[in-house]
């Protein structure tokens, strides 16, 4: 093959390879247990990554829900505001991790998401990701593990506050 096949060879597989394939921690995040081939699919459900300052806001509680977040680099926290004004940590997010599942049951999202650091996301199309999910079951099957997986983590969460002292709870943490 000569070096102008090569190159254009090469320049298919860069637009046929979504970063989902290659990315660095798509292994611990919503590709998780999708095939290579399945992974391609994804190419249509993530936007381009965005990167968010450290302090900025990434979505903010009421915010009309489009997309999940998947973190690829950063870190995040998620806070809510009492009625009386008081905010309380909800969850720390880390590289991999899937944020926004909240906000699915009612289109908005119920609490702010601050970067800790200088962070980047990968947003993903909850709409074509549903779309694409009745044709995938694995990647059905992940979504529903990721939706266990926020379940499960409200869950101890509630115990930690319940049942633990401040210093306990910070060593959980």
């Amino acid at each position: 093959m000569n070096d102008l096949a090569l190159k254009a060879a090469a320049a298919v597989q860069e637009r046929a390879a979504p970063g989902c394939a290659l990315c660095p921690v798509g292994s611990l995040c919503f590709a998780t247990g999708l095939t290579i081939d399945q992974r391609q699919h994804l190419a249509g459900v993530t936007e381009p990554r965005l990167k968010v300052r450290k302090g900025e806001a990434l979505f903010n509680a009421g915010d009309h829900m489009r997309n999940l977040y998947a973190v690829r680099r950063g870190s995040f926290k998620t806070t809510l505001v009492s009625a009386d004004g008081r905010a309380q940590i909800t969850g720390f997010w880390m590289s991999g991790d899937v944020m926004g599942l909240e906000a699915i049951s009612g289109n908005r999202h119920l609490c702010t998401a601050l970067a800790i650091e200088d962070s980047e996301v990968c947003p993903l199309v909850f709409s074509h990701i549903e779309r694409l999910a009745r044709h995938i079951p694995a990647l059905q099957h992940r979504l529903s593990c990721m939706l266990s997986q926020e379940i499960a983590r409200e869950y101890r969460l509630r115990l930690c506050m319940g049942t633990l002292s401040a210093d306990e709870r910070l060593a959980a943490f």
